[in-house]
């Protein structure tokens, strides 16, 4: 994988820092992964940086609850592909410890009935398809990944891959492959696509080629929280928090910046203006200049939902039956997936499980319900399934991503015809002194904190040298 974004180096950048230009005084909002990295990189190049922040803690969709004892429960994002080498060089450089994130051992529970996904054919699970889950994922995802063994160069195949298959929805392209009505009802069921089945079939299908369920990932021991903890030490008396940024207005020679702060309005004025915000929480703020097709892009860049209960629990229970390296049970109840996750758990005896992970539609199942309840009807699914985990059961944390005032969902999600379209470059160009930075905003490695930072380093790149657009689009 290359870090080069058309001869710019974005990795060398986060190991380097900027390059010299004339010093800028720069406001960003926002201090998710985007905004940090953006701060960071301007502070160490000498350019003036303030950070407002809306929520009293910095971190995003990075959202760790710590326990009393130190175990941890990752609310927000929790995982990291090996390949994503933006986020590899930060943890390096922020002193974090890298461990893997093992989900060895899956297990489907359809009908009141669990097995392990692979030891049984589709039809013992209740499906009318002889092969197995992974023989069916092969076969047919296999004509659209062949570009990828036509093409050596990676960024190359991925650029043919897109170019050939932004214009299918997921189910268009399932047809397609002429899969039955069972074949296409296991897949979106196991691999938690129900929702999502009108949604960028290009997209998902990169998730899939990089396996976002497999063995491959790793954690931070220490916590994604700790990590935004970190880089935001440097920047200690430049973030304002519990400052809400209401407009931007912009002059010949400034941007004006309105922000709310302990219910008093306050302006500030800056060369430069980076918003982090994904685009449905962007909606809320007036920003000056912004014309009709860039109106339109914010406003059709969907939001997805996520949601996560985390179960704790006295003993951990699983680590009988599955062993001590992860694992995870894909269920047709409303809890959809419980994830027995590595990270946090400490020394002791005590743990903590996802009782269930949720996307789209699944996550709206249980919105309307309160998080105690949403944790006591989690509970239930797990016990049903589990009926040991009962007698150890204390406590849990819910957070719903698309309830979330300040994310307004989990991450960008495309539709079909959005990658390679204007609606894309729409998306990422700024208006006059107004920059827009983010997962959203860098299309290959969405609602990955890999395209939050990449988007980050571009942006404040191109604002330094003077830029008047951002001229990658990836």
């Amino acid at each position: 994988m290359t870090s080069s974004i058309d001869g710019l180096n974005t990795v060398e950048i986060l190991r380097k820092g900027l390059p010299a230009s004339s010093k800028q005084d720069v406001i960003i909002v926002g201090a998710g992964i985007a905004g940090l990295t953006a701060a960071n990189l301007l502070k160490d190049a000498g350019h003036y940086v303030r950070i407002f922040e809306s929520q009293q803690r910095n971190g995003g969709r990075l959202y760790t609850h710590f326990y009393p004892d130190g175990r941890y429960a990752e609310l927000g994002g929790m995982r990291y592909a090996l390949g994503h080498i933006h986020a590899h060089t930060l943890f390096k450089q922020y002193g974090m410890t890298v461990l893997p994130f093992p989900l060895s051992y899956k297990e489907v529970n359809l009908n009141g009935r669990t097995s392990e996904i692979n030891s049984v054919t589709l039809r013992d699970m209740g499906f009318d398809v002889e092969q197995s889950f992974s023989e069916l994922m092969e076969k047919t995802m296999a004509p659209a990944f062949k570009v990828f063994d036509d093409i050596k160069d990676e960024d190359e195949a991925y650029y043919a891959f897109i170019n050939q298959y932004d214009g299918y929805s997921i189910r268009d392209y399932l047809v397609e492959q002429n899969l039955t009505d069972s074949e296409i009802a296991a897949i979106a069921l196991l691999n938690n696509i129900e929702g999502r089945m009108a949604f960028n079939f290009a997209e998902w299908a990169m998730y899939v080629r990089e396996d976002a369920f497999g063995s491959k990932l790793t954690y931070l021991k220490e916590s994604a929280g700790t990590l935004c903890d970190r880089m935001a030490e440097p920047l200690s008396g430049l973030i304002q928090y519990g400052a809400r940024v209401t407009e931007v207005k912009q002059t010949i020679s400034k941007a004006e910046v309105s922000v709310l702060i302990g219910g008093k309005e306050h302006t500030y004025k800056a060369d430069a203006v980076v918003m982090t915000p994904p685009p449905i929480v962007l909606r809320h703020i007036k920003i000056e200049g912004m014309d009709g097709p860039k109106r339109e892009a914010v406003r059709s860049a969907y939001a997805g939902r996520a949601a996560k209960v985390f179960l704790q629990f006295s003993k951990r229970w699983w680590e009988d039956r599955i062993g001590t390296n992860g694992g995870m049970c894909i269920t047709d109840l409303p809890s959809r997936n419980i994830v027995f996750t590595v990270a946090g758990q400490g020394s002791g005896k005590r743990g903590q499980i996802i009782g269930s992970y949720t996307w789209e539609a699944d996550a709206m199942v249980m919105a309307s319900l309160s998080p105690k309840e949403r944790i006591l009807r989690v509970l239930d699914d797990v016990v049903s399934i589990y009926p040991e985990a009962h007698q150890y059961f204390e406590g849990g944390v819910a957070h719903d991503w698309g309830n979330d005032q300040h994310a307004g969902g989990v991450g960008g999600l495309f539709q079909p015809h959005q990658m390679t379209s204007k609606h894309y470059q729409r998306l990422l160009q700024p208006v006059g002194r107004v920059w827009f930075a983010g997962e959203t905003y860098d299309r290959k490695h969405r609602r990955w904190i890999e395209s939050a930072i990449r988007s980050a380093v571009k942006n404040v790149y191109a604002i330094t040298q003077s830029y008047e657009e951002i001229p990658w689009l990836d």
